[in-house]
């Protein structure tokens, strides 16, 4: 958040700069630095602050200027008059100060009764004259003049939307949609209802035929004044598509612009957050040549006051989350992963306390530990060297509980709008216990479908439960929900939460047809990460080694086999591949796979950092997924992210997530009574031989398959529909609104 520090350097310029201005307007002149300076001062509790902001503010008033515009002249000046009087800035009567001035204002605006060109560019005015309405509710004339201002807007832009469609259009289309924004923006904020409602129809047209780029502020906008979800496909689109847009080029007014409808406060306030000996440098690139870079309009008067008025939002509206867990330290799972991923992603959230309560198992740990960074408070705990011995016992799992809570209650004491975002159902019971304590809001986690893991562990059940799940026709009833349940947290973990969170709709199916007793509060929000493919896949001749990549952990259910056995045929058949492993796995595997498969060309390269990954991802050829369970499987996200061709098998969530023959080619799983679950590894072999040999076919699903992870598995979705569940829970959205 923006320190004291940096806000004294900004008023220090500022105050340097008010000396030698001539202008009193909002823009770039005194009553802009003053708004600008009253805020600071409230903010500091500073009384110098506060009198220089009241020398600027009488100076402003004083002014003979005979611009009336809101940005640089008397309506401007009286929007700051107005604004400061509201919120008890000064004590004042805004007839005995601002008469003459007003008078003024009316008799420019009548002698420009009919002039288009006046009203367009009066857009803005209209805030002040939303403003005046408090202070002169009977004069009919304010009502009209507002009107006729949006109305020479919505000229405007019926011409200029009918003109998009010319393919000779010459005039800049930028230019008009970021009026466009403007508009909208102007009428939600001044509350104005008589907006023409085919201009929206206008603009909808255009943008569902191609013909315009997309836009978060105007995709916010439109939701707010879309009351019978007239738009819907619009707005979301635009939404989903910007939010790939890079916002490094924004000037300073655009970041603070997209903050505002985005709740996007780091993008803001990282221009000016531990970067002291880089502060006007940065802040320079921002603000565009000839702009006042004191003033209110383009520059930092601008930013400080935003800045100010967030700080106190997020003070007043913050929610402590705590995300609790339990890894192993021999592996990195998708857990791991997703809460990586989530950590980062709520960097941008500075609304959002977060704090992570870490149950590790792990042999070199023998001490709780605390550490805090810069953005969350880590708590690790050690689990019991015997800790698959209680989780049956309910009485000796609540006292390890207790244990638990009493080494980070001073994480949740005197804390308000608490929510546990749990990833591990086993711990559920230490979850609703410190909602007993507390009155926190619980969130499971659904990463996994946990009778699908009894392939490692138990087939012989995992084989009963798949035949009663998806091979029974419609002759035999469900098993009773207990049947599924794996240990005696899960069902708990079903129906104690205040929400439940599902990576894919395999899982509410699950929840819906198998379990049938949870929870109401259910949402999809599949996995998303951060964008790390920078580099170009490299396009190779057929002389070449064709690489392959299995990365993952080495299970039977991960189907590590099956890619052998699928390879071992494909080799056979004259082609030059290898196979790269990445992923945890165990000597005994790494020595039975090299005497068993001979033949082959195989790197097992076994866990691996990120970066490393990053770079198989880029030098392969294509990924194989041969799994036999998954739901949001990052590793599919990650190939798709670095637009590797894949082949996948046809399961659960890798189902939904792909599209045969479109953005990756699947591979069918077969059932027997004898041998249960198991993939077809002659189609596996089909499907690698294709990809060899038809460049075309792979360059396409390598392009596809990137594009789908742009769309539906980036970061901000996933990080937004994430956050918005939180404000849900604490009933935050009005709060957050105003």
């Amino acid at each position: 958040m923006i320190n004291e520090a940096t806000i004294r350097k900004i008023v220090d310029y500022m105050l340097l700069n008010a000396c030698s201005i001539n202008s009193s307007g909002l823009y770039s002149g005194k009553a802009g630095i003053a708004l600008t300076l009253f805020e600071v001062a409230r903010y500091l509790q500073d009384e110098y602050i506060e009198e220089q902001a009241f020398d600027l503010l009488q100076e402003s008033l004083t002014s003979k200027t005979e611009n009336i515009s809101f940005e640089h002249g008397l309506s401007g000046i009286g929007y700051v008059l107005l604004y400061l009087i509201e919120n008890k800035f000064i004590e004042a009567d805004f007839d005995e100060l601002f008469t003459d001035q007003y008078n003024k204002i009316i008799e420019e605006v009548d002698k420009s009764e009919g002039n288009s060109v006046f009203l367009f560019q009066a857009l803005r005015m209209n805030y002040f004259w939303t403003s005046v309405k408090s202070i002169y509710p009977k004069d009919k004339r304010i009502d009209e003049i507002i009107r006729h201002i949006f109305e020479a807007n919505e000229l405007y832009f019926s011409v200029q939307f009918f003109d998009f469609n010319d393919i000779n259009y010459t005039y800049n289309k930028n230019a008009v949609l970021k009026r466009f924004e403007t508009y909208l923006k102007t009428v939600y904020e001044c509350d104005y209802t008589d907006y023409s409602h085919v201009i929206l129809d206008d603009y909808a047209k255009l943008y569902r035929n191609n013909r315009i780029m997309s836009s978060y502020n105007t995709a916010y906008y439109m939701e707010k004044l879309d009351t019978f979800e007239k738009y819907k496909d619009v707005i979301n689109e635009n939404k989903l598509f910007s939010c790939l847009d890079s916002v490094e080029s924004y000037i300073l007014t655009e970041h603070i612009d997209s903050s505002k409808p985005a709740r996007n406060y780091n993008s803001l306030f990282s221009l000016t957050i531990n970067k002291e000996n880089e502060l006007e440098k940065i802040l320079l690139k921002h603000i565009p040549p000839g702009a006042f870079v004191a003033g209110y309009g383009q520059g930092i008067g601008q930013l400080l006051t935003h800045a100010i008025k967030n700080i106190n939002l997020i003070i007043m509206a913050s929610i402590n989350l705590y995300i609790i867990d339990m890894s192993h330290a021999a592996n990195t799972s998708g857990v791991d992963r997703y809460i990586g991923t989530l950590i980062g992603g709520l960097r941008n959230f500075l609304e959002i306390k977060t704090h992570w309560i870490h149950l590790r198992n792990d042999n070199t740990l023998l001490f709780p530990k605390e550490e805090t960074t810069r953005h969350y408070i880590k708590c690790t705990i050690p689990l019991p060297q015997q800790y698959h011995t209680i989780i049956s016992e309910r009485f000796w799992l609540r006292k390890y509980n207790e244990q638990v809570y009493r080494l980070t209650k001073h994480l949740f004491d005197r804390k308000k709008n608490c929510i546990i975002h749990l990833h591990t159902l086993n711990l559920i019971d230490l979850a609703v216990y410190i909602r007993e304590q507390t009155g926190c809001k619980i969130i499971t986690h659904l990463h996994c479908i946990p009778w699908k893991d009894l392939y490692n562990s138990d087939k012989e059940r995992f084989n009963k439960l798949y035949k009663h799940t998806y091979l029974n026709n419609g002759q035999k009833s469900s098993p009773n929900p207990e049947t599924y349940v794996t240990n005696n947290c899960e069902l708990q973990s079903y129906t104690a939460p205040d929400a439940l969170l599902c990576v894919t709709d395999s899982a509410v199916d699950f929840l819906k047809n198998c379990i049938r007793h949870h929870t109401k509060n259910i949402q999809v929000i599949p996995n998303g990460i951060d964008d790390f493919n920078h580099s170009k896949r490299k396009q190779k001749t057929k002389s070449d080694i064709f690489y392959c990549l299995y990365v993952g952990v080495v299970n039977e259910s991960k189907g590590i086999e099956y890619v052998l056995n699928a390879l071992k045929i494909v080799q056979q058949q004259k082609y030059k591949v290898m196979l790269t492993i990445a992923g945890t796995c165990s000597s005994v595997f790494q020595k039975e796979v090299r005497s068993d498969y001979p033949d082959l060309n195989i790197d097992v390269r076994g866990r691996i950092s990120f970066d490393e990954l990053k770079e198989l991802y880029v030098k392969s050829d294509i990924g194989i997924i041969a799994s036999l369970q998954e739901q949001a499987s990052y590793v599919a996200i990650e190939m798709a992210m670095f637009g590797l061709p894949i082949v996948t098998t046809a399961v659960d969530g890798l189902d939904e997530i792909f599209t045969d023959e479109e953005n990756a080619l699947k591979v069918h799983t077969k059932f027997s009574s004898v041998l249960g679950l198991s993939v077809d590894v002659d189609m596996m072999a089909k499907q690698i031989k294709r990809l060899i040999d038809d460049h075309e076919l792979k360059n396409r699903l390598s392009h596809n398959v990137r594009k789908l992870y742009q769309k539906k598995f980036n970061l901000e979705q996933m990080m937004h529909r994430t956050v918005q569940v939180y404000k849900e829970l604490v009933s935050l959205n009005k709060q957050m609104e105003r």
